[in-house]
């Protein structure tokens, strides 16, 4: 309800400009509407694009693509997984950070006059990076494929069992 809302909101002048921006933001980036509606030309921003980030287990990519959807630019780069002993799978952490800057740098250089204005990721979901407090990579990220941690889970599958383990995990 408006009113509620209107008495709840400390900054009421600032959300209603929040939510027009949100709303020509989402006109602009979703334009599946009906021809007899009217867009508003005069507040849309005709050069802008948006950036997609791909980080998978064995490389990662980046693309850059217009408002209309077009794609201006895309990178890849692979990175290695390493197995430093039987049965575990990492990844260089500074390796994938570093490829990921290349692409990132390459997808946006390539939007030329289409600024990245927003962004959009998507990664393996499993993985960490550790990082110290002062945000500096500590260690390789562990792959799901790694099983150095099977012995923690038959014994998490003995004590809890493994409808308890699911449902609480």
């Amino acid at each position: 309800c408006k009113a509620s809302r209107a008495a709840l909101d400390p900054y009421p002048r600032r959300s209603r400009q929040r939510r027009r921006q949100s709303k020509i933001t989402r006109d602009w980036l979703c334009p599946m509407r009906d021809a007899s509606e009217s867009y508003p030309t005069h507040k849309l921003q005709p050069h802008m694009s948006i950036l997609g980030i791909d980080l998978g287990t064995s490389g990662c990519k980046a693309a850059s693509f217009s408002a209309d959807g077009a794609c201006l630019a895309q990178a890849y780069r692979e990175y290695a997984t390493h197995q430093p002993r039987p049965g575990w799978a990492e990844l260089d952490s500074r390796e994938v950070w570093s490829k990921v800057r290349e692409v990132i740098s390459a997808a946006a250089a390539g939007a030329g006059r289409d600024p990245v204005t927003a962004l959009c990721t998507s990664s393996f979901g499993e993985a960490v990076v550790p990082v110290s407090n002062a945000h500096r990579i500590l260690g390789s990220s562990i792959l799901c494929m790694d099983t150095r941690g099977a012995g923690h889970a038959a014994a998490l599958e003995r004590d809890i069992g493994r409808e308890a383990f699911y449902r609480i995990n």
